[in-house]
């Protein structure tokens, strides 16, 4: 009976916490796919090249080092269906290097339990993901940066959890050509521990930004353009 509920809950959690992602049923911690910041959010995710402060640890761990100063992040997110995320970060800023560190976590409760159709589930129980990651960032030259961040991963459903590492590496660079940027991240480069009986492939992500300061020189008016195209 256990075992029955356990494969019937890794079956329908994944799929009630995510079910608009293309790549559904194929990776899991879908939830590592979801954007921070809520100024990233305003500029629909363009920000691979933008980054460039404590929420680098999740963009575009490159972007560290380009912070002005030393800085903390917190973000909270009212997902769908009552889901909620959470995520802190702070950086370290050198003259030509940076340090990162974020913790981050998405919680589903309430999730009702069934075998078979039935108007009373057998009981509710919930589902807990976290990503803890350490971020480094150096400065090469007048023109290029690289960061990397490497991430503790977890996962909990009904009884069951597992655990597993992941790497993020990035690039930004500043092109002769005044005002523009381009960033480049490659996320999620890792695995997972088998959770029950089947392992999760982590939804691995390029994503590449180009950046554009505007000049327009008007009552200290400033504008950017910014896109990013991202292959999930």
């Amino acid at each position: 009976m256990k075992k029955a509920l356990l494969m019937a809950i890794l079956i329908l959690v994944p799929l009630h916490l995510f079910a608009g992602f293309e790549n559904e049923g194929k990776n899991g911690l879908s939830f590592l796919k979801i954007g921070i910041n809520a100024r990233a959010a305003g500029m629909g995710e363009a920000y691979t090249a933008v980054a460039a402060d404590a929420s680098a640890t999740y963009w575009n761990p490159a972007g560290l080092v380009s912070a002005p100063f030393s800085n903390v992040l917190f973000h909270h997110n009212e997902w769908i269906e009552g889901i909620r995320g959470e995520f802190a970060a702070l950086s370290f800023v050198r003259k030509k290097s940076a340090w990162g560190l974020h913790v981050r976590s998405f919680n589903i409760g309430d999730i009702p339990v069934r075998i078979i159709p039935s108007e009373n589930p057998l009981e509710k129980t919930s589902a807990h993901y976290l990503s803890a990651g350490l971020s480094y960032a150096r400065r090469l030259g007048s023109t290029l940066d690289v960061g990397a961040t490497v991430k503790y991963l977890f996962e909990k459903i009904y009884v069951e959890s597992a655990t597993g590492f992941a790497l993020d590496v990035g690039i930004m660079y500043r092109s002769p050509f005044p005002n523009l940027r381009f960033g480049f991240v490659l996320q999620n480069l890792g695995k997972m521990n088998a959770l029950f009986t089947e392992k999760s492939n982590l939804p691995q992500i390029s994503r590449l930004g180009v950046l554009y300061d505007i000049p327009l020189n008007f009552r200290n008016i400033a504008a950017r353009a910014a896109v990013d195209l991202v292959k999930p």
